[in-house]
């Protein structure tokens, strides 16, 4: 994990924020220990501000306990990955069957932007970018469905399905599999087929939990 430069903000936020984005790019994999003293001198700073972020991130269920009063990335349990994927799939399937029905033509086109920014990420090995656009897919949904419910409920969940979508991305031919299903989401949605899309969706979040769990296997196998 490459250290940053902390800035005016806090010192705690700006190390919870930088040890979270290390956990959801796959920077720091489930086990991987958090150890104080050696955070404190990577940032530059003191214990406190750590072991706040910490505490933090252990709230996200990002961080657990580890024995001898160590700290380390949460290891999640089959259950934890089935459980959060099917919250997602209860709204997100709903929230593409309403677009659908909406047939609004800027959604569709950001929508079609995401897409298009995604591959061209991908051909160009731009992890960031990549990542920005494959969730931006889903933010537009969120966003052009209007219920503030659905998306607290998911702005809650969302640094646990990040790192769970981290998983996924360990499987080979992930990062294609999501453009592709993303792709059929969005077919579904611009042919204003609220069924179709609702399952496009499910499909997709289906696929992202299998390849979860099957990282997640591959790890409890070594």
């Amino acid at each position: 994990m490459s250290p940053k430069t902390l800035t005016s903000r806090s010192l705690e936020e700006e190390v919870y924020d930088s040890i979270l984005e290390a956990i959801v790019k796959g920077e720091l994999e489930p086990g991987s220990p958090l150890v104080e003293a050696r955070l404190s001198e990577e940032f530059g700073v003191s214990k406190t501000p750590i072991r706040e972020a910490l505490i933090r991130l252990k709230r996200d269920g990002l961080v657990e306990s580890a024995p001898h009063h160590r700290n380390r990335v949460t290891t999640p349990r089959e259950d934890d990955v089935r459980q959060a994927c099917e919250v997602r799939d209860w709204i997100e399937s709903q929230v593409a069957a309403r677009c659908a029905e909406a047939g609004d033509e800027a959604v569709i086109e950001r929508l079609r932007g995401s897409i298009s920014t995604a591959e061209k990420a991908l051909d160009k090995r731009d992890e960031d970018a990549y990542l920005q656009a494959i969730r931006q897919f889903s933010d537009i949904l969120v966003e052009a469905h209007g219920n503030r419910y659905a998306s607290r409920v998911l702005d809650t969940m969302n640094n646990v399905l990040s790192f769970i979508a981290s998983l996924s991305r360990g499987t080979a031919g992930r990062r294609e599999r999501s453009i592709d299903e993303h792709k059929a989401i969005f077919d579904a949605i611009s042919s204003q087929n609220p069924r179709a899309a609702a399952e496009a969706t499910s499909r997709h979040l289906r696929s992202i939990e299998k390849d979860s769990l099957q990282k997640l296997a591959a790890r409890n196998e070594k």
